[in-house]
């Protein structure tokens, strides 16, 4: 990372030295590498921000898919308890025995799919919640250091004014 000093006019981004000549800033002002450092730092925030913004939407995405496929798989299972249902109120004798044999695979393969479901949505939401506190944990370096750098932008600005007078 280049320090403020380290900065020359001439190495200045090119947005900054358009909004320099918009507003009529000359070259050898002593501030001036002070606002491309921070101007710099907050382009590397940003740029920090959108690739763990493209990450966070990766994983929404593939969890998504998960969740399409398990959503189907339940709303089968919801069929098969309505056939459940009908098949008891049809025959309400030998029920249990008929259960046994006929019910008991799709009932344990409709338990083992939301035990999967349920684990699917444990470990999106753990990666979420770790992937909101980096993204938290970096916008609030890059604000803090907006804040410290802003406010020895303006110090710097003030001394100068004050000294030159």
């Amino acid at each position: 990372m280049n320090t403020p000093e380290q900065l020359q006019p001439g190495k200045l981004p090119d947005d900054l030295k358009a909004l320099m000549a918009e507003i009529k800033v000359p070259a050898t002002d002593p501030v001036l590498p002070l606002l491309a450092w921070i101007w710099k730092q907050m382009s590397e925030a940003k740029g920090t921000l959108d690739a763990a913004r493209a990450s966070v939407a990766a994983v929404l995405d593939d969890r998504l898919e998960k969740i399409d496929d398990t959503a189907a798989l339940l709303l089968s299972v919801d069929a098969s308890l309505r056939k459940v249902d009908e098949e008891l109120k049809a025959k309400p004798l030998d029920v249990k025995e008929q259960v046994q044999k006929e019910l008991a695979e799709p009932l344990k393969a409709a338990i083992e799919s939301c035990r999967k479901l349920d684990e699917q949505m444990k470990s999106l939401l753990a990666r979420l919640d770790h992937k909101i506190s980096q993204n938290q944990r970096a916008l609030n370096i890059a604000l803090f250091a907006a804040g410290f750098t802003g406010g020895g932008l303006i110090v710097a600005c003030l001394f100068h004014l004050l000294s030159s007078h």
